[in-house]
C-alpha cells in the first residue's frame, strides 16, 4: 500500500512553483496600484474642482436603476 504525500512533502516538489507564483503575484499587485494611484488622484481633484456629485444614477428601459461613478463632473441639477 502506497503511503500518501503530506501536505509538506508536497510543498517541498513545488518549491520552485510556489516561488514563481508569489513573484507573479507581488508584480501583479505594484502594477495594479501603479495604475489605480493616478485614478484616484484624478478623481480627487475633480470632487475638488466641481460643485456636483461624482456618483450618478442611470435607469435602464425596463425601469431598473444603477448606479455609476463619472469624472465628468456637473453642476447640480444639470441633468434635469
Amino acid at each position: 500500500m502506497q503511503r500518501s504525500k503530506t501536505y509538506y512533502e508536497g510543498l517541498e516538489e513545488k518549491g520552485f512553483q510556489l516561488i514563481l507564483k508569489r513573484l507573479f503575484d507581488l508584480l501583479m499587485a505594484i502594477v495594479m496600484i501603479t495604475f489605480s494611484i493616478p485614478m484616484i488622484i484624478v478623481a480627487i481633484l475633480s470632487k475638488m474642482d466641481s460643485q456636483g456629485p461624482i456618483d450618478r444614477e442611470r435607469v435602464t428601459y425596463m425601469e431598473k436603476s444603477s448606479r455609476y461613478i463619472s469624472f465628468a463632473l456637473m453642476v447640480n441639477g444639470a441633468e434635469n
